[in-house]
């Protein structure tokens, strides 16, 4: 049976470490499963990976260093919004708001004509027709 290949880091790669939900009484589900973004300094033999804080990330006072196994580490990517190719919130707001001032323009073009608003309604659901059995058909209720 093949195992995947590890992934290979090279040093000035940023990393999250895989860490051991402490126990502080809330679900272990709802907890960070990684923690980090650490720098990788130095490859060491056998798949580990010298690792150590980043200044402007670190939690502590104390400056963490130490050596983590290959299969504890996982890529860390920086989300940049300016590259991002989807619209922004502000983008679709910016298109809805001009799509309801066109609207609006288009009502007052029409001249003098009062507009109704529209009910809002839905559809109605339809609903079950209960029937009595039939043995009980001869009893009037």
């Amino acid at each position: 049976m093949k195992r995947a290949e590890a992934q290979d880091y090279q040093p000035g790669d940023l990393v999250l470490v895989r860490r051991e939900a402490p126990s502080t009484g809330e679900s272990r589900k709802l907890q960070e499963k990684y923690k980090g973004p650490y720098v990788i300094v130095e490859k060491l033999p056998h798949d580990r990976y010298r690792i150590e804080d980043m200044p402007e990330t670190q939690r502590n006072q104390k400056f963490y260093r130490g050596v983590v196994a290959v299969d504890a580490l996982k890529p860390f990517s920086v989300h940049n919004p300016d590259e991002s190719d989807e619209t922004s919130d502000e983008d679709y707001e910016d298109s809805e708001n001009e799509q309801m001032t066109m609207q609006a323009e288009e009502d007052l073009s029409d001249g003098n004509q009062t507009v109704e608003p529209e009910p809002l309604v839905g559809p109605i659901k339809p609903k079950r027709e209960r029937k009595i059995p039939e043995k009980y058909n001869e009893f009037l209720l």
